[in-house]
C-alpha cells in the first residue's frame, strides 16, 4: 500500500502453481505460464492463474480454486496455462488468455464464456499427410491436442499436447499421436488403442520424432537419444 516501498508476505500456501484441485503438492509451471490480476472495482480480490485459476477473496491470505483446466474441482473448465490476466472496469469482464485461447467471466469465476472457438490460430508442432486419400491429414497442437481432418471436418483424437504424427501409409485405418518427450499413441480409426514404446527406456526431446519403416509399415523408427524401433 505504498506503491512498492516494503511487502508484506499474505500467504504461503496453497501452492497455485500446482495441477492439484487444493494446491497440495510441489511443482507447477511457474516458469512457462503466471500472472496476477487484482480486481479494479475491490481491491480484495486477487486472482492467481498458472495451470489452474486459483482466487482469493481477502487480499490473498486465503485460495480457493476458480477454473480447473479439465473442469474439475466442482470448478467451470478453464483451458490450462494462463499466461495474462486482465480486468474490463467498464462492464466488469475479467479476461484469461492461456494456452487455449481468450475466457471471461462476469460473475466472479462462476461461469466462464470462451470467445475464441473456432479461429484457426492453434500452434502447430507437426502435419502427417495420408498417402492413400487426399483429404486426410492429422496435426499435432501446442497443448491443443491431435487433430485429423477428414471430409467431415477436423475432430481431436487426443489431448494434451500434441507432437509428432503421422498416418499409416498402407492402411490408413492406423494412425499416431504423441504426448511430450516420446510417448506414442497408436489409434484405429481415430479410436485410442495404446501406448506403442514399450522397450524404449529413454525419454525423447520435447517433440520426437518417429517415422515408419519406407518398406514395412509394421516397423517405427523413434528418435531419442539414440535412434530404436518398435513392431
Amino acid at each position: 500500500d505504498n506503491a512498492g516501498m516494503s511487502f508484506s508476505e499474505q500467504s504461503t500456501s496453497p501452492n497455485l502453481m500446482t495441477w492439484d484441485c487444493n494446491g497440495n503438492g510441489s511443482g507447477g509451471q511457474a516458469w512457462y505460464d503466471l500472472d496476477i490480476a487484482a480486481d479494479p472495482n475491490d481491491p480484495d480480490v486477487v486472482y492467481v492463474g498458472g495451470v489452474n485459476l486459483f482466487k482469493s477473496t481477502d487480499q490473498g491470505v486465503n485460495w480457493d480454486i476458480n477454473a480447473h483446466w479439465t473442469g474439475d474441482c466442482g470448478t467451470p473448465a478453464v483451458h490450462a496455462d494462463h499466461h495474462t490476466l486482465e480486468y474490463n472496469p467498464i462492464n466488469d469482464r475479467f479476461y484469461s488468455g492461456n494456452d487455449g485461447g481468450i475466457y471471461w467471466t462476469d460473475n466472479g469465476g462462476e461461469d466462464w464464456t470462451e470467445i475464441t472457438s473456432g479461429l484457426a490460430i492453434s500452434q502447430v508442432y507437426r502435419i502427417g499427410q495420408s498417402a492413400t486419400v487426399q483429404d486426410y491429414v492429422i496435426n499435432g497442437y501446442q497443448d491443443n491436442g491431435t487433430a485429423v481432418f477428414e471430409s467431415s471436418g477436423w475432430t481431436t483424437v487426443l489431448g494434451g499436447d500434441g507432437m509428432d504424427c503421422l498416418i499409416d501409409y498402407t492402411d490408413p485405418t492406423y494412425s499416431y499421436g504423441e504426448y511430450y518427450y516420446g510417448s506414442i499413441i497408436r489409434m484405429s480409426n481415430n479410436y485410442y488403442e495404446g501406448s506403442i514404446v514399450d522397450g524404449i527406456s529413454e525419454d525423447g526431446a520435447w517433440v520426437t520424432p518417429h517415422i515408419l519403416h519406407e518398406t514395412d509399415p509394421s516397423t517405427m523408427l523413434v528418435g531419442t537419444r539414440h535412434i530404436g524401433h518398435s513392431h
